[in-house]
């Protein structure tokens, strides 16, 4: 399990680096749903923010929303894997 996270992991750096933030979106989501308390996703968001993060006006000029949202779902998909009866603790 570890070795899949690290892979996870590489690939979440390099996807930072080089692909579209919406590719990288989705393989911390898959993070969050396949792993427990995969907190590198917040930490990830945290990066893509201060790496490409500008104030955005219809957020509020909030300029960490990638962390923010990605807190955010990580709370909700640990709450939702608590109550999924199928879900491997």
């Amino acid at each position: 399990m570890v070795m899949k996270r690290a892979v996870l992991n590489t690939v979440i750096v390099l996807s930072i680096a080089w692909l579209p933030w919406w590719v990288t979106a989705i393989f911390i989501l898959f993070g969050f749903a396949y792993f427990h308390s995969f907190f590198e996703g917040v930490a990830w968001g945290a990066v893509m923010d201060i790496l490409y993060g500008a104030p955005l006006e219809k957020f509020g000029g909030l300029q960490f929303v990638f962390s923010v949202s990605s807190l955010a779902v990580f709370f909700l998909i640990e709450r939702l894997k608590r109550n999924i009866r199928f879900y491997r603790r």
